[in-house]
């Protein structure tokens, strides 16, 4: 399945200091791509997959050699108009132009014509769960109009909780969204997980999380009054909105009242006045440890891969900042690819909430005596 081509931004970081002055300029961009072609998404215990549609008399059609050879052993005998299967030792019989067909032995109304190109035996996608249940002995669920099937109990849940200011959405299983952020909005595509909502619309305080599916896909679209972030935990089972950081602003000195007329007095020497003592600023930085999820970055060595070391130097960072009064958050703190539009929603934040952001990267270093991996920030 194609993902979406995510929103150009370009990202700027401001000059910080963290044991050591750093200067960061990123830009991030990211190419439009079209709309991915038509696609059922069919979901089991066993595993998860999609297939192509295509489209006869206004129907969406789909091979029923494609949506069964995931999910078990299957065998075809194209005999021309005749069109004859095995799926696990169980037959299937179509003909091409009619719209009935046996499936071990039981008559099956398809709704529509039999179809048969290249020797592929094409169904009516609406046919699915007849056809499937008695072969597969399980439940089969259709979305028709998302272009979603379930089968069995293949379906993943969440839940949502709000302890103010943040949201946290917890699932069934572990999950890898596509993440986009623009202001005041997160939008979670779940392209490869089985979710589905139990309401469309749920509402927490000042956000609001919206369920649909479409074309294959499932998407949760959280609402705010402030920018937010994501980040995963409990083994990519639970993801936190939080309000994306920010720098906290020295309030102006304020204007001494204005002194009396001096009165003439007898000169005295000045007291000593000590120094004031240097004021400490405060500064939130933001650590965007690089690659995540199926972006594993460079691989370091035989097991080792660029996004575990990343994550691990940005958490060992962030402890030795705080340990010297310096404000510090992970973009991701777990195995999770975050997009470029929630990068440029932490950078472009309003000035006064605009973070530091410093994106850690690995690279072998490599000589005939030793083999390590080596840490720079860019």
């Amino acid at each position: 399945m194609t993902r979406h081509g995510l929103r150009n931004d370009h990202v700027r970081g401001s000059r910080t200091w963290a044991a050591a002055a750093l200067v960061l300029i990123a830009v991030i961009a990211a190419p439009q791509a079209p709309e991915s072609a038509p696609h059922l998404a069919i979901y089991s215990t066993q595993n998860s997959f999609s297939v192509a549609l295509g489209e006869r008399d206004g129907r969406a059609y789909v091979s029923i050699g494609d949506v069964l050879q995931p999910l078990g052993e299957m065998r075809v005998e194209d005999n021309g108009r005749k069109w004859k299967a095995k799926f696990n030792r169980q037959e299937l019989h179509f003909e091409e132009g009619k719209s009935k067909a046996k499936v071990r032995g039981k008559d099956i109304d398809l709704g529509a014509k039999f179809a048969v190109e290249s020797g592929r035996g094409l169904v009516p996608m609406a046919s699915l769960p007849a056809v499937l249940t008695p072969l597969l002995g399980a439940r089969v669920e259709l979305h028709e109009t998302a272009r979603r099937l379930f089968i069995g109990d293949a379906a993943m849940h969440f839940t949502a909780e709000a302890a103010k200011p943040n949201l946290t959405l917890n699932f069934s299983a572990p999950v890898n969204p596509t993440i986009t952020t623009e202001a005041g909005h997160v939008r979670l595509r779940f392209a490869h997980e089985p979710l589905v909502g139990a309401q469309e619309k749920q509402s927490f305080d000042d956000k609001t999380i919206t369920y649909t599916e479409a074309n294959g896909a499932a998407e949760l679209n959280v609402t705010s009054s402030v920018p937010l972030l994501a980040t995963f935990s409990n083994g990519n089972r639970s993801i936190t909105l939080v309000p994306a950081p920010h720098v906290a602003q020295t309030p102006p000195p304020a204007t001494p009242p204005a002194l009396p007329p001096a009165v003439s007095a007898p000169s005295l020497p000045a007291p000593e006045v000590a120094a004031p003592a240097p004021v400490r600023m405060r500064v939130t930085i933001l650590l965007d440890a690089a690659h995540g999820g199926d972006e594993r970055g460079a691989a370091l060595t035989d097991r080792l891969a660029e996004k575990d070391v990343t994550l691990a130097f940005a958490r060992r960072l962030r402890a030795e900042l705080a340990a010297r009064g310096v404000s510090a958050g992970l973009l991701r703190d777990g195995d999770a690819l975050i997009g470029p539009d929630q990068r440029a929603a932490a950078a472009n934040a309003p000035a006064a909430r605009r973070p530091n952001l410093l994106p850690p990267h690995s690279a072998s270093a490599r000589s005939p005596s030793r083999s390590s991996p080596r840490r720079c920030v860019r």
